[in-house]
């Protein structure tokens, strides 16, 4: 027995007994629908689904972004990576461990309107980069938005590969 999740537009009148002919369908299969998860939803709703949030504005295109949750993931990651990696170590070897996972997830994420989620990890991780390099030179906040800007900080580490 298998357990699904589905969400419908809600356009015509008929959804309902699409839904109920579906539920049917699956039914024979021997599939559950998990009603939990499961609900009809116009396009101006939206619905989540694989990490992705869905929105249809009236008069426009479908939207898909990454939602909330996956961009909370992955800052977490990226800061569970950096805080448990030592000090004396270069910065090329924590960005060779931050790399794999900054670009398996841009990659899954790159479809769809995702520019503004991209511009939030990328401060996350460039932050989580400063607050390691401050660590490992022990200075201060002051001192160390000075010595490592953005700019600076892309450039000397190869963070362009993200």
């Amino acid at each position: 027995m298998r357990t699904i999740g589905c969400c419908w537009r809600v356009r015509h009148p008929e959804a309902r007994q699409a839904w109920d002919s579906l539920q049917s369908q699956l039914a024979a299969l021997r599939w559950v629908v998990n009603q939990e998860k499961s609900r009809l939803t116009t396009g101006k709703e939206g619905f989540a689904f694989l990490g992705f949030e869905f929105r249809k504005p009236p008069a426009r295109l479908l939207y898909m972004w990454p939602r909330h949750k996956a961009g909370q993931h992955i800052r977490d990651r990226v800061r569970q990576v950096a805080r448990s990696f030592p000090s004396s170590a270069s910065v090329g070897e924590l960005m060779g461990k931050l790399n794999p996972i900054l670009k398996g997830w841009c990659t899954y994420f790159r479809v769809g309107n995702s520019n503004r989620i991209f511009h939030q990890i990328d401060w996350a991780v460039l932050s989580e980069l400063q607050l390691w390099l401050r660590r490992k030179h022990q200075c201060s906040w002051r001192s160390a938005r000075k010595r490592w800007s953005y700019q600076s900080s892309i450039s000397g580490v190869g963070c362009t590969q993200w």
